[in-house]
């Protein structure tokens, strides 16, 4: 999915359709947060208790959709020693009422996260984001509301 665009908008919209409690869209942001919260730890962050997903998801500036932003101080993560435990479901009823191309765009972040092409330049992230705001008004489903 990481390099076929077209798979992989049409992958984060499908996903952005499930926002139930054991859906896709769930499982993913929980991976997303839960990797991102072990590599803070295996670099030596010092992190327990429960505390907002932002003290191991930095906004990457311009590389976020802005619906992103929105999303990521809703969802909490424990750490109780070797444990890592992450809740998503004031995420889920955020997203619940965005419009289906914010939870798309929620989801094309989150996919980034996963796969590291966050790292990649702003020139291929921006072609990107053009064709895919080309091919929802292709499908007739208009630009995303908000672009990042």
């Amino acid at each position: 999915m990481e390099r076929c665009k077209t798979c992989r908008w049409e992958g984060a919209y499908a996903a952005g359709k499930d926002v139930s409690p054991d859906g896709l869209t769930a499982e993913l942001y929980e991976s997303w947060v839960e990797h991102k919260t072990i590599a803070a730890l295996v670099e030596g962050r010092l992190l327990s208790g429960t505390f907002p997903a932002t003290e191991v998801i930095r906004n990457q500036g311009c590389m976020w959709w802005s619906p992103t932003a929105a999303t990521t101080p809703l969802c909490t993560v424990t750490v109780d020693g070797p444990g890592v435990s992450v809740d998503v479901s004031a995420v889920l009823t955020h997203l619940e009422g965005c419009t289906l191309q914010d939870r798309a765009l929620v989801i094309d972040d989150v996919l980034d996260g996963l796969i590291g092409s966050e790292y990649y330049l702003p020139e291929w992230r921006a072609q990107w984001h053009a064709k895919a705001k080309n091919d929802m008004a292709l499908r007739g489903d208009g630009p995303p509301s908000q672009v990042g």
